[in-house]
């Protein structure tokens, strides 16, 4: 009854975490409708054209790549490289800093920056590969650059996206880690005091813009934004996890059902965690997110597969049941060179493009992506998304701070909540 329903709604996404061999049922409550938010099936741009696969934003391959994917935003330019990256001239900032996160970015600021200027600039993303979705999560250069000239970034950025209702900004990359924020923010606190500056400046450039701080959760870093929090409309995570190590200490038997619920257990743990730390609810980005585990772990055969893709969903089903919390997330990475031998293997990504320009032919997705593309495709034709409450069997699992559902959904739909009513 409950899944005719929601038939009639649209979309149920669902995900089996283990099988309880017991023969119970579960009945599934719909909660009320919110607009569906693009941000939840994003990917990030790390990968393509500043690093790895140095294709143009207009190449054909990388086109037929990202149509192929359904994203709904693509965060721009990707990661690490944000802290080094100059978005009007599309080019790295030199000379490099002498922290060691930044060291392998050096040959391929070889190729990007002998390129014409604005080849890979903000500006050639949206008439690229960003144009096909139109919305894009910025990370800015608040490292290499100081206050006025990210203030111009900000100001180019607001030339561009003119006329959009939602614009996210995101305050640099990774900079609680000393390989890419040291010496110049030693602490959260020192990061956040400085941060006000930029924020304001960001506000001031977009007026539209929602603007995020780094986090780090669990850790001395958020703590130090505490008492600058209110300049902020949101805080960034990253999540590489569970390790390889963590999962082959678990019984060969429950290692399956681990990693599929693990994306749900962690979401909850890091909002409590986030709010524990700032005394209160902040929206959360999860702006680099995937496996911790690497190629000799447990199950090699299902890397970006199956498995892969059923952790990667089921985190952005957990996120649509806490929207009040998750705001974005995005997934790592968009894509690596496409290796014939290699098939879909290596890396962490989902799809695979050739280095040659314009081979739309070599695109490759792997099973992680036709499974988020399947989800994001359909999710992003309703215009309302729909928590959906289980009454059912849970498990414990080994590992885990919670019981997990056997079941997790959400739901989509076109219909206004009257008609809502009337079907159920």
């Amino acid at each position: 009854h409950n899944m005719v329903a929601l038939r009639q709604l649209g979309l149920l996404a669902a995900i089996l975490f283990t099988n309880t061999n017991r023969g119970e049922s579960a009945s599934l409550k719909l909660g009320p409708a919110v607009d569906t938010n693009a941000h939840l099936f994003g990917y990030n741009l790390e990968g393509y054209g500043t690093v790895i696969v140095n294709n143009t934003f207009d190449d054909t391959g990388g086109l037929a790549l990202t149509r192929a994917l359904h994203p709904g935003h693509l965060r721009y330019p990707g990661g690490t490289m944000s802290n080094i990256w100059d978005s009007i001239k599309g080019q790295y900032v030199e000379p490099f800093p002498s922290q060691t996160g930044y060291k392998k970015f050096q040959n391929w600021s070889k190729v990007i920056n002998s390129a014409p200027l604005g080849t890979y600039s903000a500006k050639s993303f949206l008439k690229g590969i960003g144009g096909i979705i139109d919305n894009a999560i910025w990370d800015l250069n608040v490292y290499s650059m100081g206050l006025n000239e990210s203030c111009n970034q900000m100001e180019y950025i607001a030339s561009l996206v003119k006329g959009q209702a939602s614009v996210k900004l995101e305050l640099g990359n990774e900079l609680y880690s000393s390989s890419q924020g040291m010496p110049k923010f030693p602490s959260g606190a020192v990061y956040a005091q400085e941060m006000v500056k930029y924020a304001a400046c960001a506000r001031q450039a977009v007026p539209q813009a929602k603007v995020a701080a780094v986090g780090l959760p669990g850790d001395g870093w958020l703590q130090g934004l505490k008492p600058y929090i209110s300049n902020f409309d949101a805080v960034t995570v990253h999540m590489y996890s569970p390790s390889t190590s963590t999962v082959n200490e678990l019984p060969a038997n429950e290692r399956v059902s681990y990693v599929a619920a693990y994306s749900r257990d962690a979401l909850i743990q890091t909002a409590a965690q986030v709010k524990t730390t700032l005394g209160e609810a902040m929206p959360i980005w999860m702006t680099e997110f995937n496996y911790g585990l690497q190629s000799d772990y447990f199950l090699p055969e299902l890397e970006f597969g199956a498995l892969h893709g059923a952790f990667h969903v089921s985190r952005i089903i957990a996120a649509i049941n806490m929207h009040e919390v998750y705001d974005a997330l995005t997934f790592q990475t968009f894509v690596h060179p496409y290796i014939e031998e290699a098939g879909t293997h290596g890396g962490m990504p989902v799809g695979r493009i050739s280095q040659q320009p314009n081979r739309p032919d070599l695109v490759r997705i792997a099973g992680t992506g036709q499974l988020f593309a399947h989800m994001a495709h359909r999710a992003l034709q309703a215009s309302s998304m729909h928590p959906v409450e289980i009454d059912g069997p849970s498990v414990s699992i080994k590992g885990l701070s919670t019981p997990q559902p056997c079941l997790q959904a959400a739901a989509f739909s076109n219909t206004t909540e009257q008609q809502q009513q009337q079907q159920i």
